[in-house]
């Protein structure tokens, strides 16, 4: 094939391509197959002295970035590429053990530690893949009044409603934007940083007013983003914090549905004159009009009881997963120069 590199299982390649995140390209080695080819636009190269498990680990780090650095500022980029000759490629220096026994046990330790992030990867797959099933069998279909997984000793039909029947939205009092600063004692949230970290702030005094005299959510009520990617949901633990109005809304009732049950519920909801539009926009008369099949009380207690539980093991991992990949990331900036 003209114009194209073949490579061999445990060559390596460098897509001089730039894209967020990976400002100067990436290195990576040929693993899953035999055989490959590659466009000529690629560097590819085979290593010689050097144990290339570790050579694969170094190119995940960013050490490698100094030289192809120095390489990138001599040249335009071209088409989103990066102007790095072949011959400069390799001619740039890297820092790595001199004996090949340390550059195995290095590697062989950082290994052990992906097997390890890969294994909880694979859990929270496999308890988010068991939370769906779920999802689908506990709660019936549009068409039928009875799901496919019953708990025990309950048998009643479910009855169908509108969220309208159940309660009505509500939200914050609107806050402008010279009432807010960039720091403060109260965050207040906006669409852009709904469950995420607030960037704005309002004062004590404001907070407090607001909170008595206005709508303000109740601990377990879930917010529900109302307009961008909406439908988002946030369940309220009782923080200190403010929501923007009309964007973040949530549904205000008197008890006669279980906020575990209604929060389990958002993650299957198909909301009322939205699905199949393109609609960015989650209206009052979207969410009231929107229907859901209840059963009893008890019913949805016991659901939403399973439910969170589930999730909170899900967390569990997703938490060591998420330090594992930190413990991962001190190790590659510590281990290499």
């Amino acid at each position: 094939m003209s114009n194209y590199y073949l490579l061999m299982k445990g060559d390596f390649a460098y897509n001089k391509s730039y894209s967020n995140g990976f400002p100067l390209g990436t290195v990576k080695r040929l693993d899953k197959y035999d055989q490959g080819a590659l466009s000529s636009l690629y560097i590819v190269f085979r290593p010689k002295k050097v144990n290339t498990d570790f050579l694969s680990i170094y190119y995940d780090t960013n050490k490698w970035h100094r030289e192809v650095m120095k390489l990138s500022a001599e040249g335009a980029r071209n088409h989103g590429l990066l102007n790095i000759p072949v011959n400069s490629f390799f001619e740039k220096n890297i820092i790595i053990p001199i004996h090949e026994k340390e550059q195995l046990e290095i590697a062989k330790f950082l290994k052990r530690l992906e097997k390890i992030i890969a294994l909880h990867q694979r859990k929270i797959n496999i308890l988010e893949a068991l939370k769906k099933a779920y999802l689908n069998r506990i709660f019936p279909i549009i068409s039928e009044n009875i799901p496919r997984i019953r708990f025990n000793g309950i048998n009643e039909e479910w009855e169908r409603y509108k969220l309208g029947d159940l309660g009505s939205v509500a939200m914050n009092r609107r806050i402008f934007k010279d009432e807010t600063s960039s720091n403060g004692e109260i965050p207040f949230y906006k669409i852009g940083t709904f469950g995420k970290k607030a960037n704005a702030f309002i004062t004590r005094e404001k907070f407090e007013e607001y909170k008595h005299k206005y709508p303000y959510p109740q601990v377990g009520d879930t917010l529900i983003s109302a307009s961008g990617s909406i439908g988002r949901t946030v369940v309220y633990k009782g923080e200190e914090a403010y929501y923007q109005d009309s964007n973040i809304v949530w549904l205000k009732h008197d008890g006669n549905i279980d906020n575990t049950f209604l929060n389990q519920f958002y993650n299957i909801i198909k909301w009322n004159g939205v699905e199949g539009t393109t609609i960015k926009r989650l209206y009052n008369k979207n969410i009231l009009n929107t229907e859901i099949t209840l059963p009893s009380l008890i019913e949805q207690k016991e659901i939403g009881r399973f439910l969170n539980i589930l999730d909170s093991i899900t967390e569990f991992h997703q938490s060591k997963l998420n330090a594992l990949k930190k413990l991962k990331k001190v190790y590659l900036n510590k281990m290499f120069i």
